[in-house]
Parts: structure tokens; C-alpha cells; sequence
């Protein structure tokens, strides 16, 4: 809402307390990304734990945005739909190699 449009309503707009609620709301937004990349530089060594965790991120990290404003479920659906499922194929396809890797170190130490 524009500051007119609430005091349009009779509320009054405390300037201190939004920009603070904005730069805190930015720099949420700001740490999600850099975790983002952080996690990029690990999912080689651990990929399942940080598949796990970037998916578990980017879901909560929507949430938020939906409970702030609810439009955001809609804007951008698409690419949200792609990334999750990316997310869950990454994580079904490190699970996958995990057992596969333990089957060959079985049958290894079985021979």
C-alpha cells in the first residue's frame, strides 16, 4: 500500500519502523541467497543433506513470502514449480547413487 492510500484510511505511517521492517525484510531475503550459494559449494561433498536443505529453504522462504503477501504463491508459479521439482529429482537422484554406492561397497567387501 502507498503511505496515501493508508493515510487515505486514517493510519499513520511510522517512517522509522517501515524502513527498518524493510532492510530487515531485505536482508532476510539477502542471507537466503547467500545460503544459497554457500550450500552450491558443498552439494558436491554432502548432496543429499544440502539438496535437503536447499529444498527445505526454498519452501519455508516461500511460505514467508505468501504469509507477507499472498500473491506471491501466484507470481512466478512456473519457475517455483520448476525449482521444487528440480530440488525433489536432485535430492531422488542422490539417494539413489547413495544406495548404489553402498551396493558396490557391499559387493566388494563381499568378494
Amino acid at each position: 500500500m502507498e503511505k496515501k492510500q493508508v493515510e487515505d484510511l486514517g493510519a499513520t505511517v511510522d517512517q522509522d519502523y517501515a524502513q527498518t521492517l524493510l532492510l530487515v525484510f531485505h536482508g532476510g531475503a539477502i542471507l537466503v541467497a547467500v545460503i544459497f550459494i554457500a550450500l552450491a559449494f558443498f552439494v558436491e561433498q554432502y548432496p543429499i543433506p544440502v539438496t535437503a536443505v536447499a529444498l527445505t529453504l526454498f519452501v519455508v522462504e516461500q511460505i514467508v513470502f505468501a504469509v507477507i503477501d499472498p500473491l506471491n504463491l501466484a507470481r512466478g508459479w512456473l519457475i517455483k514449480i520448476i525449482v521444487i521439482a528440480a530440488l525433489v529429482k536432485a535430492l531422488q537422484a542422490g539417494i539413489a547413487a547413495q544406495k548404489e554406492e553402498r551396493a558396490a561397497a557391499d559387493a566388494d567387501f563381499g568378494a
